[in-house]
This record gives C-alpha cells, structure tokens and sequence, in this order.
C-alpha cells in the first residue's frame, strides 16, 4: 500500500492511498468464491453457480462492496502508519471502481488537532468581584416578587405609576403608512413604571383613563435588539382597554404564604440565603470569564472547522431552544438566520479553542478525575431534582452515561488549578452589578 500525504491548509490534509492491484485480486477472488456458494442463480444448484457466472450477474455490486470494505480497513492502517489524528471525520473521495489486475486508488480529506503549546497561563493576574446582600437588595427583591404575584382590581380613575394599563396599541416608523413588522399589541397589559417597554412609553399612559386614545412619539433605543428599529422615531396610536391598581401596597405576610412560607421574615430569610447563592455563582462565574478572556488573549492558533461548526450547531442549538420557550422567533428580532449563526460563530471558535488549551494544561500538569469525585458530581445533580433524585441516581448507573461527567469536571478542576496559581485580589462592588453576570 502507497501513501501520501498532502497539505491542503494550516489543518488541513489529504491522505491518498493506492491499493496494489495483488490486494484487490485477492479480495474479489475470495468474495467471489464465497458468492458462488451461497447465491441463487436459476439453472445452477444451489452452491454450484460458476465464478464467471456470479461475476457477471453480481459484477457491479461486488465492486462498490469491494471498494467499501478496501477504505474501511486501508484507511484507518495507513494513519496510523503515519502517525496522523484526524480531529474531524476523514471525507473519502472514492477514484474508479476496483478491477482485476488494476490498483485502486482514493483520497480522504480531514483536520488534524493544532500543535497546542500553552504559555502565561500561571501568575495570572484576576480580580475577583465580592458584594453583600444588603438590606435594600432585598428591599428591592422582595418587590419585585410583590409585583409578580401582585393581584388588581379596577380603577375607574385615571392611571398612575404602580397601576395596570391594559392597550391596544399599532406602532408606525416615522413618515410610514403601514405599521411595522411586530408594532400591533392587543389587549396588552402593561404596569408603568416597570420599565418593560422602551423609554417613554409607560409615562405617557399616566393620567389616561378606560377607553381614552392617544397618538404619541417614542423613539427606540441604539440597542435595541431589532436593527430595523434601532435608533428610529415611532408613532404609537393607542387606546386604553382597561385601568386596574394594586390590591397590596407592600409585601406582607400573604405574599410569604403564596410560596408556602409562614410569614414575611421566613421569606426574607430565605431571599437572603438565595441572592448569597446567586452572588457566590456570579463571582465565581465572573472569575472564570477574566481568567478565559486572558487565556484566549495569549494563546491564539488555528483550530479546526469541523470542531467550530460542531460546537456552532450545539449554540445555536441551544440558543433556538432558549428563544423558543420564551416564544421569541428570529424574525421577530429582525435578523436572519444566517445573520445570527455569524454572531455566534466567534464564540463558538473561542470555546474550541479553550477547550483544547484547558485539556493541554491538564494534561501537562498530570490533573485527573476520580471515580469518587464522578460519584460526587453524580450526587450533586441528584440533589437539584429533588423528588427525582433517585431516577437520576439510575441514570448515571451506566458508565457510558457517567463517562460524560469526566469532561465538565476534568475542565472545573483545571480551572481552578489555573486560579490557584493566578494573583487574584478581591473587589467588592455593588451587587447588582455583580448580578447581571447571571443574566
């Protein structure tokens, strides 16, 4: 067996293979041979077709088989005679179909993983962002929650901030005729004041009544998630469906009970316990996003494409399903397919390139995962699904299913070698700044 290989690329390569012809002789004889025992040609008795008969009748298909079994078992001996790993599936382009007395030839084309050397990766210098649950934190937690379980009751009066505002609203860029794309709202609910629409819109529904109409300007924030509307002028022609207020004025004692709580300082209590664990996950999140960013900033090399568009797939993936419980299409954000997918492609080539750069550190530095540590994660898992503890328990039972454990913890713990060998000083800052780490 011949084989060559070419560079197509910084990652890419081609491999090409020539079978001799002795290789392929042999094999078809030997198929052939066992053909002429076992199929059913009329005329002939079972196990007594001639060779030159089933060659003629089975002839073509013989060779597509031949020609499949030759890669299958060439492909894998010749990388590893040249000591070549594909990072991604090798892609085989098949030349003419095998004969008698000719040699068969193919090429496959793949990525091979990058030469990774990781440098400046210990003495990182991080900072790692603290902050406390205040007594206003949770002032202003415990509101929220009040506003989210908060019941109304109609309002004959004008509305004011704190009330219900219930519209029927079409949006118009300035100078159109024509409403925009998601611009029409019916019987949409709004409370003003709670910042759920864009600048100005809740402060012109004060002081309007059940069934009073109203033209009124906006103009959409740069930012704004849909390009066609950032940044423009809208004209909002609205009508009030209905006006209700608030049957609570503060949190107390009911709102405690509607989360199976006795009272409000049983609530507080628990709020507190929360934001301290919201708070510990964000500086700890925050951390790990410092310590990625300057890994990536000097550790920059060339990763493979089949790894990116993989790892692309996964994001978009998940981002789709994200959007899609929150009943969100990508229309409706004014981008294309196409367009969003580029946005995430960047990120995915970063997590590839991470990945590969944590699994070299670990490696280097002989970090291994335990069983009893897979034990451990297992149990941590179990622990968040309550009543379903045990069907996870079952579920991680086979290994297969707790071999995919090893990756995420063989990852956290080089992470945190790498933050254990980093200068980290601590900072504390306002904890809602903190929080938004979370989303």
């Amino acid at each position: 067996m011949q084989v060559k290989i070419e560079e197509k690329g910084a990652l890419e390569r081609q491999i090409n293979i020539k079978v001799p012809s002795k290789d392929v002789d042999q094999l078809m004889n030997e198929r052939l041979e066992q053909l002429s025992k076992t199929v059913k040609v009329p005329g002939f008795r079972p196990g007594k077709v001639p060779v030159n008969v089933v060659k003629q009748r089975f002839g073509e298909k013989l060779s597509d088989e031949i020609a499949e079994h030759l890669i299958q078992t060439t492909l894998p001996k010749a990388l590893e005679e040249q000591d070549v790993k594909p990072a991604t599936r090798p892609h085989v382009h098949a030349g003419p179909s095998p004969e008698e007395g000719k040699d068969f030839e193919y090429h496959a084309h793949f990525e091979i993983m990058p030469d990774v050397k990781p440098k400046n990766y210990e003495g990182l210098k991080l900072t790692r962002m603290t902050a406390e649950v205040t007594d206003k934190l949770l002032d202003d937690t415990l509101e929220r929650l009040h506003e989210g379980s908060r019941s109304y009751k109609e309002k004959k009066g004008k509305a004011a901030k704190g009330d219900r505002v219930t519209i029927n609203a079409t949006g118009y860029k300035k100078g159109d005729k024509e409403p925009f794309e998601g611009g029409e709202l019916k019987d949409f609910p709004i409370v003003i004041g709670s910042g759920s629409l864009i600048p100005g819109f809740e402060e012109e529904l004060e002081g309007l009544a059940k069934g009073d109409k109203k033209d009124f300007d906006v103009t959409f924030p740069k930012d704004y998630h849909s390009e066609e509307l950032a940044g423009q002028k809208a004209t909002f022609k609205t009508e009030v469906v209905n006006v209700e207020e608030p049957e609570q004025a503060k949190p107390d004692d009911k709102l405690a009970q509607n989360f199976g709580l006795k009272n409000l300082a049983e609530l507080r209590e628990k709020l507190k316990e929360q934001l301290s664990s919201d708070i510990e996950r964000a500086t700890d999140q925050r951390l790990k996003r410092e310590l990625f960013d300057a890994l990536d900033k000097e550790n920059t090399f060339d990763v493979p494409k089949g790894l990116v568009e993989a790892e692309l797939d996964a994001l978009w993936n998940a981002q789709m399903q994200q959007l899609k419980q929150q009943g969100i299409s990508p229309e409706m954000l004014g981008k294309q397919e196409d367009e969003m997918r580029a946005e995430f492609k960047d990120l995915a080539a970063r997590r590839v390139r991470l990945g590969l750069l944590l699994a070299e550190i670990g490696s280097k530095h002989q970090v291994k995962v335990g069983d009893d540590e897979i034990k451990a994660e297992i149990e941590r898992i179990a622990a968040s699904y309550g009543p379903q503890a045990d069907q996870v328990r079952a579920h991680y039972q086979q290994p297969a299913r707790q071999q995919e454990l090893v990756g995420p913890i063989f990852e956290r713990k080089v992470t945190d070698w790498l933050i254990e060998k980093g200068e980290v000083k601590d900072k504390k800052v306002d904890a809602n700044e903190l929080l938004k780490e979370l989303g």
